[in-house]
């Protein structure tokens, strides 16, 4: 089960409140860096390219930039012109308080728009029946589409084919601001999207889908003057961002403290957590013309203020962003089992060969400018991410080669019917779990090598049948051919044209020191029993499948030879092992086994205890156990003196994949419904108060941003190195009364001043980049300048609340009757307080984290209450047991769908259960047979493709609802 532990409530922003006395009054928050939309045709496109690449892609911050709607032509992008064009136009809206969507017409949205705003006041902002009405996620009108184009720097549009200036003409070649433009037009994903809101609607923490660059503009707000005969109020957005390189602290203080994971993307944090935060949160006001742009993994929440705000949002890839996908991103929503609705392989295939013919050409025309040199070294990174994906595919050399493979033609429709990605090319099917969609094609159950290297698969396990969707000599002949270029462009450079430097995939094979993921496929394959779901024989606890005894018995023959009967014993002794940590008798398939020293582990205990994936040890040649490796955190190891047990780095919440995946998926290996907080209580560093882990990842980012900021850039890099000397750079002179003194003698320098002004036209747009670096650089090295006293008032002030299991959520911070007469409240000998060490002081800490002795005693007179509870089982199951019974609220309903004709019939969502609609399928029409069902009836065209045309496969994400609100986010 996932962890139950306390989380953070859900805390409205009052609608009265003042942003800049906000910011100015938390020494953690700081604005994010403005410039005037003036300022880039003034200085011209490649200057602010260069910003764009420095500041939000390389360094990771994110950007304003303002004034955009002196540009605007208001009476398009206005409130009127909707109405008057688009009111009958239906749309679905999301209800945030309820968590439920409404089908209703633009043109009703936006009549009461004034009611939804009106009914939250500073009195009653706090009530959770408040309703919020969130009309989010609908298509960009085209006329808004074409008026933005034109206003918009080219290369950061939507969809943008070359970031060439296009005002002249020109022979150059050019890379593609956003490589979604690379992929034939019914592949590429639709991103351009609007989202109108009112007074209390909010978008979720969360980061941009698969890492890519956010960018979101206003395009217009209610101004407090009176519409239609109602006055408005002054419409803005808070906005709460981080940088890339807090991303791993983000996530972990998210788990930690707040109790959320921030991969569901469904909490929407305090204002009170963010100022408690060992990071620096960015914050901007967002008005009319302003335009941000989002670095990529960057955690941000958005909240909405005033009568109406609308926005235009939408998404770029770059191959910056590709990398981060590739490493990061795709792991971390495959764990959650996110779609990927951008198809990260496919774009990088379809933009090498989009990019090859531009060097091709470029070369034949003797072309070498500056646009070309980036083209060649972008060119150059996407090969080598493409060798990775074509290594990660290639079967083994050791095994004779796979003869039955599949042959399905390449249409981006295959996603892993477990995680939802989407697969490039090779994957594994089940022939036996093949169901039918309400229109009668097939339903095949499709798995990615990933995800069958960690353990899911059908409920067949093995007997699965290879598919790939590009012929593998094709591909293999284009990486060769684009890497022979390569060679070709770097023998140029080097003024060599006769050597070769291609290395080609065979070789890139053999030097890889660890097995392929198609290969680890290959093995398990062999490896892992088949299951016949039709016959459900097959114990999972002890592995072992009673067929077995059939089909060692006899035919029937008289001269067979009579067979020594085998003891029940000495077969599970054969096929079976104890994991030496948990110590549960497993299936020899289910368990790591050492080479060195003949040990077992379970896959559940090295990802949990050891954070090590069971695709990590399968890939191995010799795997070394942790006890090999002096780390094993067992009982017995533990004892020994040359023992240094493993800690775990982050705390792991557990996701029940079980209601998002396919129905007929299982996890053979790992359960990754269960958390790892009990390791992390062995390690000392479980509880609620432990900052061992925030330190460890506050003292990484930071150590990543000192790099950042002193890395030396590429050949059009805008820092210009300054002599050394006593180990500080020597910037400027120091004087005093007017006598210059020797810098060797002058110490350290000053800490960079913040108060340069970005409207001055003598300040260039890479200049200002620069000037960023080094107050990163600054804060990097002077760290946050708050007291731990600040730190733990912030954190008390974080209201936590117990999920329970009828959706009801039990606050930990109020009284709680249990009978008529009695009112218990918590006891507050359960609540832990801070205690002062020595003389009264708090405990010191590394980087500004609060060390919190989570073993004292409770005292009357010294420290403070922190809202961290240590209650036992008994004290939860009484507080549950209050609201259990309790009907839910009935939230004060201002708007209801014009379009639903019986206003009580709702559309599926995750409360109709009934009614949930997994990808691309209608209604209840989905037919697979499992335990203790028929098999169903087929025709002789499915065991035969002689006789009728071959399965295709479905789009599968044409209707699915989640359980949180996965689609709901900005710019997505």
């Amino acid at each position: 089960m996932p962890a139950q532990r306390p989380q953070a409530a859900f805390e409205p922003i009052p609608p009265n409140i003042d942003v800049p006395a906000l910011v100015e009054s938390t020494p953690n928050f700081e604005w994010v860096v403005r410039i005037p939309c003036d300022a880039i045709y003034e200085q011209g496109l490649e200057n602010f390219e260069k910003l764009v690449r420095l500041h939000v892609i390389t360094g990771g911050k994110p950007l304003v930039v303002e004034g955009y709607d002196t540009r605007f032509e208001k009476w398009i992008f206005a409130e009127q012109w909707l109405r008057d064009n688009l009111s009958s136009k239906s749309e679905v809206a999301r209800n945030l308080t309820a968590k439920t969507n409404i089908p209703l017409s633009i043109g009703h949205y936006l009549s009461n728009m004034p009611m939804l705003a009106e009914q939250i006041t500073p009195q009653n902002f706090t009530e959770p029946t408040r309703q919020r009405i969130y009309l989010k996620d609908i298509d960009c009108p085209d006329v808004w589409h074409e008026k933005l184009r034109d206003i918009i720097p080219p290369f950061l549009f939507y969809m943008n084919e070359s970031t060439l200036d296009p005002t002249y003409l020109s022979q150059d070649f050019a890379k593609a601001g956003d490589l979604m433009s690379s992929l034939p037009t019914p592949m590429r994903a639709e991103n351009l999207m609007c989202y109108i809101g009112h007074e209390g609607t909010y978008t979720p923490c969360h980061q941009e889908m698969c890492a890519t660059l956010g960018h979101n503009i206003m395009v217009e707000t209610s101004t407090g003057t009176f519409e239609h005969g109602k006055r408005t109020k002054p419409g803005s957005s808070i906005w709460f961002m981080t940088e890339t390189k807090d991303h791993h602290l983000v996530s972990e203080y998210w788990s930690s403290i707040l109790g959320h994971d921030i991969d569901l993307e469904d909490h929407f944090a305090q204002i009170s957590a963010w100022k408690a935060a060992p990071f620096t949160t960015y914050v901007v006001e967002q008005r009319a013309g302003d335009f941000i742009l989002i670095p990529p993994l960057a955690p941000h929440q958005v909240w909405n203020r005033g009568t109406r705000t609308m926005k235009v949002a939408w998404n770029r890839t770059t191959v910056e962003t590709l990398e981060m996908a590739l490493e990061e991103a795709l792991p971390r929503a495959r764990t959650v089992c996110r779609d990927e609705q951008y198809k990260n392989k496919s774009i990088i295939y379809f933009t090498l060969e989009k990019y090859s013919g531009l060097l091709a050409a470029a070369e034949r025309l003797n072309t070498k400018t500056t646009k070309v040199r980036h083209l060649q070294k972008d060119f150059k990174k996407l090969y080598a991410m493409f060798t990775a994906i074509m290594l990660s595919e290639s079967f083994s050399n050791e095994f004779s080669e796979e003869s039955k493979v599949e042959f399905l033609p390449y249409d981006s429709n295959v996603t892993c019917s477990y995680c939802r990605c989407n697969i490039f090319n090779r994957f594994l099917t089940c022939t036996h779990c093949v169901g039918k969609f309400a229109n009668g094609e097939d339903d095949c159950y499709d798995v990615c090598m990933e995800c069958y290297a960690m353990g899911r698969s059908c409920g067949c396990i093995s007997n699965l049948q290879w598919v790939e969707q590009f012929p593998w000599q094709e591909l293999v002949r284009k990486h060769e051919t684009w890497g022979k270029q390569i060679s070709r462009m770097q023998n140029l450079k080097m003024q060599n044209p006769k050597e070769d430097r291609y290395v080609s995939l065979s070789t890139e094979r053999l030097h890889l020191g660890h097995r392929t993921l198609a290969e680890v496929c290959q093995l398990e394959l062999m490896r892992r029993p088949w299951v016949d779901i039709t016959k459900h024989t097959f114990d999972e606890r002890e592995g072992l499948d009673s067929q077995d005894d059939e089909d060692d018995q006899g035919s029937g023959d008289e001269r067979r030879v009579k067979k020594r009967k085998v003891h029940p014993r000495d077969k599970l002794a054969k096929e079976q092992a104890r994991c030496h940590i948990c110590k549960a008798l497993e299936p020899t398939w289910k368990l790591a086994f050492c080479l060195t020293c003949s040990l077992h582990y379970c896959y559940g205990s090295l990802f949990r205890a050891f954070e090590i994936k069971p695709q990590e040890v399968m890939q191995t040649y010799r795997w070394e156990c942790p006890r090999c490796r002096k780390i094993c955190s067992c009982g017995a190891c533990r004892r020994k003196f040359t023992t240094q047990p493993y800690e775990p780095k982050g705390l792991t919440l557990g996701h029940d994949t079980r209601k998002v995946a396919d129905p007929r998926s299982v996890e053979a290996l790992v359960n990754f419904s269960h958390s790892n907080i009990g390791w992390l209580k062995k390690a000392g560093d479980g509880t609620s108060d432990s900052t061992r882990r925030l330190q460890r990842h506050q003292a990484e980012a930071e150590q990543a941003k000192m790099q950042e900021a002193f890395a030396v850039q590429d050949d059009d890099a805008l820092f210009v190195e300054q002599p050394v000397q006593n180990g500080y750079s020597n910037t400027e002179s120091t004087f005093h009364d007017g006598v210059p003194i020797d810098p060797a003698l002058g110490g350290p320098p000053a800490a960079p001043s913040h108060n340069f002004d970005i409207y001055d036209p003598s300040v260039h747009l890479p200049e200002l980049a620069a000037r960023v670096h080094q107050l990163t650089q600054s804060s990097a090295v002077h760290g946050l300048t708050r007291s731990e006293e600040e730190i733990l008032r912030d954190a008390a002030a974080i209201r936590f609340e117990m999920p329970s299991g009828n959706r009801l959520h039990v606050d930990l911070t109020q009284d709680v009757t249990t009978d008529g007469n009695a009112t218990y409240g918590i006891d507050p000998g359960l609540l832990q307080t801070t205690i002062g060490g020595e003389n009264g002081a708090l405990p010191r800490a590394a980087n500004h984290i609060p060390v919190v002795q989570s073993k004292s005693r409770p005292r009357k007179n010294k420290g403070q209450l922190v809202v961290r509870l240590r209650l036992g089982q008994e004290h939860m199951h009484a507080i549950a047991q209050t609201y259990k019974d309790q009907p839910s609220p009935n939230a004060a309903t201002i708007i209801t769908s014009d379009i639903l004709p019986f206003q009580d019939e709702p559309l599926p969502t995750p409360e109709n259960s009934r009614k949930k609609r997994r990808r691309g399928e209608k209604d209840d029409d989905f037919k697979v047979w499992r335990k203790g069902r028929n098999p169903p009836q087929t025709l002789e065209t499915d065991h035969h493709p002689e006789n009728g045309d071959k399965r295709r496969r479905a789009v599968r994400i044409a209707n699915y609802y989640e359980n949180s609100d996965l689609e709901l986010s900005d710019g997505v």
